[in-house]
């Protein structure tokens, strides 16, 4: 039967919370592996399966431990407790410690007499609701904002992500490093790709993370290499360089990497070069506005001169500048009065066919021209609109052309 007690300790806000809570991109790549059941993974039900992409979800286990009425309260369990006479303690055998919403699991743990550290070895489990931190040792400094844990492996339950560290070190106050680190988004036991660093710095207030010698693996084959990444590490918006697409087929190489522009609060941009192998520079770009009564995109795509043309053999359009563009507002006369603007259009027929929608919709079969304008009366509706559409079938016949619709 396992000791409990609890005792009110001046513990800072180290344990768990500061740890992680902000490390949405993170950490390990040392060849080892962890089974499921210990990175809290919960394989969905049959009928949940059916609509999932994924296998299952990780999920926190209930505590241990009860909630203590004081959040400061540390509450600790094990199944052997010895004191020395300095008032050092060493507990063994299936020990539990939580402050909070923070829970520590380990074989043993080791506080000296002033309570100021916490030493803890064997099959380490750090949970706090958001995220898991597994490893065989671990120091952590509770009156300051500093911890290490070796040979780590983590789970970040919401963002789905997992990986591994030989070494994870929280350096600050909301600043972490982690070294020979990886991580990655796939289920446990089937690893398609991940992201390996040799360092990886995480700063909290910025928002920002840094990662040195940086390389995408598929299948443990490197095809990727950064030797400085810069990335977001929560959901505030950031102006930088969002993650590539990369492509590979017979007939060359297609690389996409997208710029985000965060402009104001009200509106952004996304610029993506596309270099496809075979025909060239494809400029991808996104323009979006949210105003008071109004707002909008505009997107659009050019490719100067397609060096692959289309259509097979035939190379139709070899040569030829490639574009669309495709622009939406709508907005509010006012409380009565609503109306919607839209223009697109495209170079030819086969633009979406052969190269997709950078944005948008990318199995389109018309560019619509839209002017709308109504109006709401207390017993009667009034929708005025002038529409029209660039048929992208190719070959276009004469019966499919483009055509206009005007109504009220």
């Amino acid at each position: 039967m396992g000791k409990r007690f609890s005792r009110t300790l001046p513990v800072a806000h180290t344990l768990m919370g500061s740890l992680l809570a902000s490390a949405s991109f993170t950490a390990v790549a040392q060849g080892q592996t962890m089974s499921a059941e210990a990175l809290d993974w919960q394989p969905w039900g049959k009928e949940e399966a059916a609509t999932q992409l994924c296998r299952g979800r990780y999920v926190m286990p209930n505590y241990r431990l009860p909630a203590e009425d004081n959040p400061e309260t540390l509450s600790l369990e094990a199944s052997d407790v010895d004191y020395a006479a300095d008032g050092e303690a060493l507990l063994r055998g299936d020990v539990v410690l939580r402050r909070g919403n923070e829970e520590v699991q380990a074989e043993r743990v080791f506080l000296p007499a002033d309570r100021q550290q916490v030493d803890a070895e064997g099959n380490i489990a750090i949970r706090d609701g958001r995220a898991l931190l597994r490893g065989e040792q671990a120091m952590l400094r509770l009156n300051e904002d500093r911890a290490t844990l070796g040979n780590s492996h983590y789970v970040l339950y919401e963002q789905h992500l997992r990986g591994q560290a030989s070494q994870l070190e929280q350096t600050g106050e909301n600043e972490y490093r982690l070294q020979d680190a990886s991580f990655t988004t796939c289920d446990p036991g089937a690893n398609s790709w991940q992201l390996v660093s040799s360092d990886i710095r995480l700063d909290q207030a910025s928002g920002f993370g840094t990662a040195r010698h940086a390389r995408l693996e598929v299948k443990d084959v490197p095809i990727f290499y950064w030797p400085w990444l810069r990335f977001p590490i929560d959901d505030r918006r950031h102006t930088g360089l969002l993650s590539p697409s990369i492509g590979f087929s017979t007939d060359g190489f297609d690389y996409a990497q997208p710029f985000y522009w965060n402009i104001a609060a009200n509106h952004d941009a996304t610029i993506t070069p596309r270099w496809i192998s075979d025909r060239g520079l494809l400029m991808n770009g996104e323009y979006r506005y949210l105003f008071e009564e109004s707002a909008g995109i505009v997107e659009g795509g050019y490719l100067n001169s397609d060096d692959g043309g289309s259509g097979g053999g035939e190379n139709r359009f070899e040569g030829d500048d490639r574009w669309y563009v495709d622009a939406r507002h709508a907005g509010r006369v006012n409380e009565r009065s609503n109306y919607r603007l839209r223009y697109g259009a495209a170079s030819d027929g086969r633009y979406f066919d052969d190269f997709g929608g950078e944005f948008g919709d990318s199995d389109r079969a018309s560019m619509e021209r839209l002017a709308q304008v109504d109006y709401r009366g207390q017993r009667w509706q009034l929708d005025a609109r002038a529409q029209g559409f660039q048929r992208l079938e190719d070959p276009l016949s004469d019966s499919d052309k483009p055509f206009t619709n005007c109504r009220a």
